[in-house]
C-alpha cells in the first residue's frame, strides 16, 4: 500500500533510522489523531479509542546531513535553518552538496527534495596555552591556578612520585562529621597523556616539504616580534602497511589560501571549513589515508604539547571528518621553535595515538621526536661501539633503527646486503628480479 502511494505521488522512498512517513487516524466526529508511531497497533483498538477505519500517511521531507537522516523544517529551509535543525552549530559548520567544492550560501533558500543528501564540514579550532610560554602544562603552573581560586593546594614528591592534595574542599557530611575534606591524588608530572599502549608509528615526509613546512610556519618564530600569530597548514597523508612498522607518508603539503586561516593572533587559529573541505575533496580524489592539521604555539622553545584548548576543539572537529570520510586517518600536529608533537585520533575519538617520530628524506635523513621535546641521540648497540671515533654519537644507533631496501642480489648487491648488516642496519629488504 505504501508503495503503490509513493509511486502514485511520485514521493521518493526513503529508508531511514528516522521514522520517514506517519499515519494519522480519522475521527468519527471529523477529527485526526494524533501520529500513530506503533504500525503493528491492531486497528481494533483504535476503534474502541473512538477512531474510524479511515486513516491518512503523511510523507515527511526526510533530509541526510553526513550521515544521519532528518526532517527538514521546510522545503523552503535555508543551510542556517537546515544545520540548526539537526543540532549543528552554523557558526562552526558549512553546508555542502555531495563532494562540492563551495559551501552553499548560508541564507538562501534550497528547494528540498525528500532524500536529498548534504555534507556538513565543520572548521577548526586551536589555539595555545595562556599558562605556560612553553606549551608544556606542568603540575606546579596548575597548583598556582588552583591557589589563585582559593583552593588550599599542595605538591608532595615521594620515591619519585609526584602527589597533589586539595585540601578545605566541602563535602556532604552528617551532623557528626566534618564539613570539609582533604584529598590526596597521584598525577602524572606532565599531561595531557594518551591511551598509547606500546604503539608506535612514524611520519614520513621529503625535504622539500618539509622546508615549505617551515617557510609557512616561520612567522610564528619571528624573535623580531612581540606577539608572533599562530600559523598552519595541512598535510595529506598516504599509508605505509609495513606489517611490523608502519607509517604514515606526507604526500602533499596542502598550503592555506588567503581567507583559509582566520582569527590568527598569539592564542588561537581557525582552519575555515572550505581549507579542510579542499583537502577533503583532495582525498577523496587522490584515494589518500587522510591528513593532518599543522598549527604553531608561538612560545614554545624545546618543549611544546597540546593545549587544553586544542583538546577541548580536536575531538569534535576529528568526529566530523571520520563521517565524513568513512575509513580515513585523521590527527593534529603542533610546532615548537625546535620541537613538534603529534597525534592520530581513533574513530571514536575517545582517545588518540601519538606518532613517534618525523623522518625528513632527502640527501640526509633527519630524525625529528613528536613527543613534544628535542629528543636526544641515541646510544648505538654496545657490538658497534668501536666505530663511534669514525661515525660519531649516536649515528650508529639512527641505522640500527633504518630499513634499507636493496633492489638486486647479484654480484653487487649481495655485497651491498652484507655490509649494510654489517654496519648494524636494523632491517634489510632485497628484490630478487
Amino acid at each position: 500500500m505504501l508503495n503503490t502511494g509513493t509511486s502514485a505521488r511520485n514521493v521518493a522512498s526513503v529508508e531511514t533510522e528516522v521514522p520517514a512517513l506517519r499515519c494519522e487516524l480519522a475521527g468519527k466526529h471529523g477529527h485526526w489523531s494524533d501520529p500513530i508511531g506503533d504500525l503493528e497497533k491492531p486497528l481494533w483498538i483504535a476503534i474502541v479509542d473512538g477512531c474510524s477505519r479511515h486513516f491518512a500517511i503523511e510523507y515527511r521531507l526526510i533530509v541526510q546531513i553526513n550521515t544521519r537522516w532528518g526532517v527538514a523544517p521546510s522545503d523552503h529551509a535555508t543551510p542556517r535553518e537546515l544545520l540548526m535543525s539537526f543540532g549543528l552549530n552554523p557558526a562552526e559548520y558549512s553546508l555542502y552538496a555531495i563532494d562540492g567544492k563551495d559551501p552553499l550560501p548560508p541564507d538562501t533558500p534550497l528547494n528540498l527534495r525528500r532524500g536529498e543528501r548534504f555534507e556538513a564540514q565543520k572548521d577548526g579550532r586551536y589555539g595555545a596555552p595562556a599558562t605556560t610560554a612553553n606549551g608544556h602544562l606542568r603540575i606546579e603552573e596548575e597548583l598556582e591556578t588552583l591557589r589563585a581560586a582559593g583552593f588550599d593546594a599542595r605538591l608532595h614528591s615521594k620515591q619519585g612520585q609526584l602527589y597533589v592534595e586539595i585540601g578545605r574542599l566541602t563535602v556532604p557530611s552528617p551532623p557528626w562529621s566534618a564539613p570539609n575534606a582533604r584529598i590526596l591524588s597521584a598525577v602524572p608530572a606532565t599531561y595531557p597523556a594518551s591511551a598509547s599502549g606500546n604503539f608506535t608509528m612514524k611520519l614520513r615526509m621529503k625535504e622539500s616539504d618539509y622546508v615549505t613546512l617551515a617557510r609557512v610556519t616561520v612567522p610564528s618564530f619571528r624573535r623580531d616580534v612581540e606577539f608572533p600569530p599562530e600559523t598552519g597548514c595541512i598535510l595529506l597523508l598516504g599509508k605505509n602497511d609495513h606489517p611490523l612498522n608502519p607509517a604514515f607518508t606526507v604526500a602533499t603539503l596542502f598550503e592555506p589560501s588567503q581567507g583559509d586561516l582566520e582569527e590568527r593572533g598569539l592564542d588561537g587559529l581557525v582552519f575555515s571549513s572550505h581549507y579542510l573541505r579542499r583537502a577533503l575533496l583532495e582525498v577523496r580524489r587522490r584515494r589518500l589515508a587522510g591528513f593532518l592539521t599543522v598549527h604553531t604555539h608561538p612560545l614554545a622553545e624545546d618543549k611544546v604539547y597540546f593545549s587544553q584548548y586544542d583538546d577541548a576543539n580536536d575531538p569534535s572537529l576529528m568526529e566530523n571528518l571520520y563521517e565524513l570520510h568513512c575509513g580515513g586517518v585523521f590527527g593534529s600536529v603542533v610546532l615548537g621553535r625546535s620541537s613538534a608533537a603529534a597525534r592520530i585520533w581513533s574513530t571514536q575519538t575517545s582517545s588518540f595515538l601519538p606518532l613517534t617520530e618525523l623522518v625528513v628524506v632527502g640527501e640526509q635523513l633527519r630524525f625529528i621526536p613528536l613527543d613534544g621535546t628535542v629528543g636526544k641521540p641515541a646510544t648505538p648497540a654496545a657490538i658497534f661501539d668501536r666505530a663511534m671515533a669514525v661515525t660519531g654519537r649516536g649515528e650508529l644507533a639512527t641505522l640500527s633503527r633504518m630499513r634499507v631496501g636493496i633492489i638486486g642480489a647479484g654480484g653487487t648487491g649481495s655485497l651491498m646486503i652484507e655490509l649494510a648488516a654489517r654496519a648494524g642496519v636494523g632491517e634489510i629488504s632485497e628484490d630478487l628480479p
